[in-house]
Formats: C-alpha cells, sequence, structure tokens
C-alpha cells in the first residue's frame, strides 16, 4: 500500500512522453474532481461519472481535448507522463 501523501491537488498540464499535452488531477477525496462522485460501497473511493471508473486515492484522472476522462493509477501516470511546462512566450519546454 502506498503511504505516502503528494498533497498536490491543482490542475496542472501533462503530456504523456513524446504526446500531446492534457489536463490532470490527482484524487485524494471527495471534492478534489468535479467529475467523481462518492462509490455508495465504499466512502473511500470515488467514481467518475463518465466513462463509469472506480477512482481510488493518488489516481490520476486526465481530460483529453476531445472532453473525455480517464483514470490512470498513481505509480503507471509517473511511470508514463512528466509535466507540461511553458514558457513566458507560452512555448512548450521539456522537462526532462
Amino acid at each position: 500500500m502506498h503511504l505516502m501523501l503528494n498533497l498536490k491537488r491543482n490542475m496542472e498540464n501533462y503530456r504523456k512522453k513524446q504526446s500531446d499535452v492534457f489536463e490532470a488531477t490527482q484524487w485524494f477525496k471527495h471534492g478534489d474532481h468535479p467529475e467523481v462522485t462518492q462509490a455508495q460501497t465504499d466512502k473511500t473511493l470515488g467514481w467518475l461519472n463518465k466513462p463509469g471508473q472506480i477512482v481510488f486515492p493518488g489516481d490520476y484522472i486526465i481530460k483529453y481535448d476531445n472532453g473525455e476522462y480517464f483514470v490512470i493509477p498513481e505509480g503507471k501516470f509517473e511511470l508514463e507522463f512528466e509535466e507540461h511546462v511553458k514558457d513566458r512566450s507560452n512555448k512548450s519546454l521539456s522537462n526532462g
């Protein structure tokens, strides 16, 4: 069980390494993301309304350009994605 808490809950821009940029939010509890409701079976879990996926504390919720949401477990997200940073002229910069 992953016990370390990352309290970063702000919506940040991320990109899959060598991929498009999208919005991602790490979910820890109810109220962290407007698309997640409380799961009826377990109050520590969330339910991503569309497409109907269970969200565990620490999971990332990503939003693609087409408006679709998807849940990715924290470990997989951290292996496959990196934060997308822009300079002052709004140009994309690589973080690694």
